[in-house]
């Protein structure tokens, strides 16, 4: 089964025009579009608000009337009901040209997604020295439905546990995800995995 492709430019999908000025909030919203098997949008549905409603009123309008798809495809290769998730920034400028982005789709279903880069998260100054050492720790973080850190879990050791835990304690503080997605574009609960290397 294929998932449904933009017809025309995502980009078209939204004008300047449309938002309302001066815009007020700065962050991300995450939206899944229902295509039905003619490659129009059946439904949208707001999975992740960047705080305001209007705005998000305003954005499932446009996408409902301006977004075209060819349709999603089941396995016999006909025309099928599916789903498209993506996701816009907001970010209020001088220039109107710069008021928002409109991301790529993220394909159905997703793990969950990290909102900062994973290289941020541990910095050396957050381990002592004392406890400083080469080696590396593999570890599966578990994210709720609404993109919290239930758990971590130490799948490989450092070779020394008081690192381990700092590693864990230190991520489930600072990081915020976006939830894993399933094939309807439902938020559900999700597994992400990551490593990492220590130096001396």
């Amino acid at each position: 089964m294929r998932g449904p492709r933009p017809k025309n430019s995502p980009q078209s999908w939204l004008s300047t025009n449309d938002i309302p000025k001066p815009l007020s909030v700065r962050g991300r919203t995450l939206f899944t579009l229902t295509v039905d098997a003619s490659g129009l949008v059946q439904n949208c549905e707001i999975a992740a608000s960047a705080g305001s409603h209007e705005l998000d009123q305003i954005l499932c309008r446009s996408l409902s009337a301006r977004a075209k798809f060819y349709p999603a495809q089941d396995s016999g290769g006909s025309p099928a009901v599916g789903y498209y998730h993506s996701g816009i920034f907001w970010r209020p400028e001088n220039r109107p040209s710069s008021l928002f982005v409109m991301e790529m789709a993220f394909a159905l279903p997703h793990s969950p997604i990290p909102q900062s880069d994973p290289r941020s998260w541990i910095s050396p100054e957050d381990v002592p020295a004392s406890l400083r050492q080469g080696g590396t720790t593999k570890l599966t973080l578990s994210v709720s439905s609404g993109g919290e850190i239930k758990s971590c879990a130490i799948i490989v050791t450092s070779g020394s546990a008081a690192v381990d835990e700092i590693a864990c304690q230190l991520i489930s503080k600072r990081v915020n995800f976006l939830p894993a997605r399933d094939a309807q574009g439902r938020a559900v609960d999700g597994v992400f995995p990551m490593k990492i290397s220590w130096q001396r």
